[in-house]
This record gives structure tokens, C-alpha cells and sequence, in this order.
């Protein structure tokens, strides 16, 4: 774990994006999520990186919890980064959890649950490629 937070959420920030399916990678994200305060400026990237790369799979329907309390009730920065994990892992049946935000009177809220729901939307509109079974998340 980096000892400096900015350093934490940083690497977590890229770790989520790029996705890597790397089990030390994985592991090190899984300690961090573990160890990290709900309070600590990158709690929120962090817990997204942890749900992304499902980091510990037993503990990742909590992460997904805790993450959908964010966007219920967190700050607006950690609404928008909690929007932009669950959009990769939410379905349409998710999206009524993202719509109160729409009206939410920070513009980071809103951008962060329009966004999700926009891409929500837009992957359940595409097919699948043939011979590649359905879709995931």
C-alpha cells in the first residue's frame, strides 16, 4: 500500500480504468480497499478500483453496496466516481437507482448519473458479437 493518499487514489484511479487481470495487482488492490477509511480523499476510486477488477470476489457485492450509498448520500465527487464504476457493472434494471442524481442540484452528480445511465443504455442496445455468447457487464 502507498503510503501517501494521493499516491493511493491516483493508482487506483488508473488501476480502474485499465482493468488489469493481474492476481498480485488484484491483491494489492484488495488489501488497500480493505484498509482504506470511508473518509480518505480516495476511498471512493479506490472501492471502484477493488469492484472493477473484482479484487476479492466475497467481497465485492459489499464494495457495489457501498458504492450505491455513495451515489444515495456521499459527496458530489464521490457520487460522480461511485457513477462511473457501477456504469460498468449496472443493467437497465439498475438505472432507477442513478435517476434521482439527475435532479441533484451539483452538476457533478448529475454529469456522473447522466453519463452512467447514457452507457447503460447504449451497451444494452448493442448486440452481443455473434459466436461470442451474451454480453457481460
Amino acid at each position: 500500500m502507498l503510503p501517501d493518499p494521493i499516491a493511493r487514489l491516483r493508482a487506483a484511479y488508473v488501476l480502474r480504468w485499465l482493468n488489469i487481470n493481474d492476481s498480485a495487482t488484484r491483491a494489492a488492490v484488495a488489501r488497500t480497499a480493505e484498509r482504506e477509511l470511508s473518509t480518505a480523499i480516495g476511498y471512493t476510486i479506490i472501492l471502484g478500483a477493488a469492484v472493477t477488477l473484482d479484487a476479492d470476489p466475497a467481497r465485492t457485492p459489499a464494495r457495489v453496496t457501498a458504492l450505491e450509498q455513495i451515489v444515495a448520500s456521499g459527496a458530489t465527487g464521490a457520487r460522480y466516481d461511485a457513477c462511473q464504476t457501477l456504469m460498468r457493472r449496472y443493467t437497465v434494471a439498475d438505472l432507477p437507482k442513478l435517476a434521482p442524481l439527475l435532479d441533484h442540484y451539483e452538476g457533478d452528480a448529475r454529469i456522473g448519473a447522466a453519463w452512467a445511465i447514457l452507457h447503460v443504455t447504449a451497451r444494452a442496445q448493442t448486440p452481443a458479437p455473434s459466436g461470442h455468447g451474451s454480453r457481460s457487464r
